[in-house]
């Protein structure tokens, strides 16, 4: 990984520290899930940051310092930010393989999202004993997964057909 593509996602993360930030005032304007606005902000933040550095990796470097900054505020927050961006990063791995093309890349970016749901049902479930933070059961997080990748992939289109013509790929010119 380059240190142009590291920059590159470190803006990415600053960009999601900001829109974390304003995002709660969107929760308590509209009667909505976290989700639905999480997942295509996050999708759409991620996928023009695949596009920039077409790298894999990208998605669990992400994960990796948006949690490490998230580890201020709650550590259980921070791990599952990570554990969602390792879960992302395996799922492009097994899946996807290179990102080579829009669609790869458009199909990798709510990967981020959708692990991080399975990431914090596996933190409440075995870290933190609420009941007030239990998933109803199996079928109810497959389909908060599959809810959430589907928000994300729409948004996550939407950025490919916006940043195809705008953003280049890091690419190193030698001579």
């Amino acid at each position: 990984m380059s240190t142009r593509n590291l920059a590159t996602i470190s803006i990415s993360v600053a960009l999601a520290i900001v829109l974390g930030r304003l995002m709660p005032l969107l929760y308590g304007a509209i009667p909505i899930s976290r989700n639905l606005v999480n997942a295509p902000v996050f999708s759409f933040l991620l996928t023009a940051t695949i596009y920039k550095t077409r790298q894999t990796r990208t998605i669990a470097l992400f994960g990796l310092i948006y949690g490490l900054y998230m580890m201020h505020i709650s550590v259980f927050a921070g791990a599952s930010i990570i554990v969602g961006g390792l879960i992302g990063e395996v799922l492009s791995r097994i899946f996807i393989g290179e990102y080579d093309s829009s669609l790869k890349i458009a199909l990798a970016g709510p990967l981020f999202s959708a692990g991080s749901v399975f990431a914090s049902f596996l933190v409440v479930t075995y870290i933190i004993d609420s009941v007030r933070y239990r998933f109803p059961g199996t079928w109810a997080l497959l389909a908060m997964f599959v809810y959430v990748y589907a928000l994300g992939l729409v948004a996550s289109f939407a950025a490919t057909k916006l940043v195809s013509g705008k953003i280049h790929p890091n690419t190193v010119v030698t001579k």
